[in-house]
């Protein structure tokens, strides 16, 4: 797949980003729907729930230039015109942005705890970024990073950025299949898009690239980075080809990291993959398909019912895909029978007569059959 560049204008995960600098020229511009603005533009700027003080905090929507303009925007909050939002950690902020005809497929920021809804009215996107501001070392530039940072570099910063991976379709896959991630972290330089690869075997991984400073301006303090990813079910479903993602349970998705730890749940209709304690210079975070067959069958019992005939029993659990039925191989010798069924119990015909039958029993699934189920036996007569 074609890496895109995105404009160095752009916000968190753009292929380039600079240190920030100070208030820019366009924040006087309007930026308000309100004000007569053109989308994109802003509709609210909440403070811990409430309205903010206009003369204190602000948002500038960051532009971008053709052919970019038509598939990316955002906004950076400003505190009295400045990137730098000092002494806002903890607090939680919420902008709503309508985003015209961007639809907000992907929304990624700087920032902590921060998660998006998304609607359409039916002309226009809109979006509502709820998130804490991060403590950032803006100190990368391009590719490179100081290994430590600069106090000119330190900054209390939400920046958020709105995209409607168009890039995807660039490799053949559907935007859509993505419709719905949400990417937040106090790193300096995300690589984006993710490498989105398929093995032969159908395994999808997911790789974000993330660069930073490794100490703050002291040299001595370590800096400690955090993201988190959010994979809504229809992500799971469209993008790694999972079947039933609310029936995933832990293996299902996979996520490991270069540093720091990694814990991949399930969350309200989709997955959450948090990644704690990364240290730099150069982190990778990879997200691939795990185990999604059912579970080995258990709960085993087998009867003989008949001469010729018998029923195996068993039970097992989804985890990405649907139980939707069982298979039995049943062994007697150089004999062998096998069966399946939709549900538990497995009848299984063809016996001979007097001999027992030692048996193992698969769950099948969209995704195919679980491990076989440990002996059960058919006893030799009823």
């Amino acid at each position: 797949m074609r890496r895109l560049a995105l404009p160095s204008s752009g916000l968190l995960l753009a292929a380039t980003l600079l240190a920030v600098p100070a208030a820019p020229a366009q924040a006087a511009d309007p930026q308000f729907c309100s004000d007569g603005r053109a989308a994109p533009c802003l509709e609210t700027i909440l403070r811990d729930g409430a309205a903010v003080d206009p003369l204190v905090y602000s948002a500038m929507v960051d532009l971008y230039t053709p052919p970019e303009d038509a598939h990316n925007t955002g906004f950076t909050l400003l505190k009295n015109g400045s990137y730098q939002l000092t002494g806002e950690l903890g607090h939680t902020f919420s902008v709503t942005m309508n985003t015209g005809s961007i639809k907000p497929r992907v929304v990624s920021g700087w920032g902590i705890d921060g998660a998006a809804d998304r609607s359409f009215d039916g002309s226009d996107w809109h979006v509502t970024v709820t998130v804490q501001p991060a403590d950032m070392l803006m100190s990368c530039i391009d590719t490179a990073c100081p290994t430590t940072a600069t106090a000119e570099t330190h900054y209390t910063q939400v920046g958020v950025h709105v995209d409607d991976a168009s890039w995807y379709a660039d490799g053949g896959g559907d935007p859509d299949a993505l419709n719905g991630i949400d990417v937040f972290s106090n790193v300096n330089l995300l690589w984006y898009p993710p490498a989105i690869t398929v093995d032969p075997a159908g395994v999808v991984t997911m790789d974000v690239a993330m660069k930073n400073s490794h100490f703050y301006p002291d040299g001595t303090t370590v800096f400690l980075g955090h993201a988190m990813i959010r994979l809504p079910n229809q992500v799971l479903h469209d993008l790694y080809g999972i079947p039933n993602p609310a029936t995933m349970t832990p293996g299902s998705l996979v996520s490991t990291a270069t540093s720091g730890t990694t814990t991949s749940t399930p969350s309200g209709g989709g997955w959450d993959i948090v990644l704690d304690g990364m240290t730099f210079s150069k982190q990778h975070l990879r997200l691939t398909t795990g185990t999604i067959v059912p579970t080995r069958p258990g709960k085993l019992d087998a009867a003989r019912t008949g001469v010729r005939r018998g029923k195996v029993f068993a039970a097992s659990s989804a985890r990405g895909a649907k139980v939707t039925g069982f298979s039995a191989r049943c062994v007697a010798g150089s004999d062998v029978v096998t069966a399946s069924a939709k549900a538990s119990p497995v009848v299984v015909t063809g016996l001979r007569a007097g001999r027992a039958y030692d048996c193992r029993v698969r769950a099948l699934s969209k995704a195919g059959p679980s491990p076989a189920s440990a002996v059960v036996r058919i006893p030799g007569r009823p």
